[in-house]
């Protein structure tokens, strides 16, 4: 949290014997100008988060109605919560009426396996071909930090300019900055003759690793972009974790091009 938000983030703690509730937010301030008010609302973490709880429903009111006046008194009128799908710590809340649960979109999660073999046959036929056509046209590597993570950031903004991508798929310097000094991240690349041709940024998690955004140069190899996800794939799992999660889609529609994409490897 440090590397993405500073010292900018909270953490909501309540417990009653061995019931508890845990949450960690960070506030973003907007101004209403109609009212002449600064107020501050709480937008999801990058990835997934929501509040960790452990209760039954009485439990769960009270531990809402303490969070909501801490919220009010910061001056937090609104959240969006996106919960994790890998804990599925929503499910404590589905009786809970003051909350409205939605469901957004399905993502794809990468269940890792012991050796490549059975990896590679986890993925779809179409995804095993591109990747042995990107095993002839490219090699992967970490992207360096003290010297190629420049270049790779370029990449990404220039990637996002290129599809029109919405502005809150832009991170911003700052947090590129904090990304470069923590160990959570790393950014991998496609290279083609020393060039780099397709990269994504890697977030680490304790038994998940998340594939967090990923670019591509107006050069298209054949194969890249499916290699670099069954490196990062193999890596996660090398690095001991359970599963990489890819993420869904830019819509709802099963039709996605970027769902169907990432459909491949599960």
């Amino acid at each position: 949290l440090n590397a993405i938000y500073g010292k900018s983030w909270y953490c909501f703690w309540y417990k009653d014997g061995k019931e508890f509730f845990f949450h960690v937010f960070a506030a973003e301030q907007y101004i209403s100008k109609k009212y002449d008010l600064d107020l501050y609302d709480i937008n999801p973490f990058l990835g997934y988060s929501g509040p960790i709880v452990s209760g039954e429903n009485d439990f769960i009111y009270r531990a809402l109605n303490y969070y909501k006046q801490s919220c009010k008194d910061l001056g937090i009128v609104a959240e969006l919560i996106r919960f994790s799908p890998i804990d599925k710590n929503h499910i404590a809340f589905k009786d809970i009426k003051e909350l409205k649960l939605i469901f957004a979109k399905k993502i794809i999660i990468m269940q890792l396996k012991e050796n490549e073999d059975d990896q590679l046959k986890s993925y779809a036929s179409s995804a095993r071909r591109r990747i042995n056509i990107g095993k002839r046209n490219c090699i992967i590597s970490k992207i360096n930090k003290s010297t190629s993570w420049e270049d790779f950031i370029l990449l990404l903004y220039d990637s996002l300019k290129r599809n029109k991508a919405e502005s809150k798929y832009y991170m911003s310097r700052l947090f590129f900055e904090q990304a470069k000094k923590s160990q959570l991240f790393d950014g991998y690349g496609a290279y083609k003759d020393n060039k780099l041709i397709s990269c994504a940024l890697l977030l680490r998690g304790k038994h998940s690793n998340y594939y967090l955004m990923a670019g591509n140069s107006e050069l298209k190899i054949k194969g890249a972009n499916e290699l670099l996800i069954h490196r990062m794939a193999t890596l996660s799992q090398a690095e001991g974790r359970k599963s990489l999660i890819l993420g869904g889609g830019l819509t709802r529609n099963n039709d996605d091009g970027l769902y169907k994409f990432k459909k491949k490897f599960s």
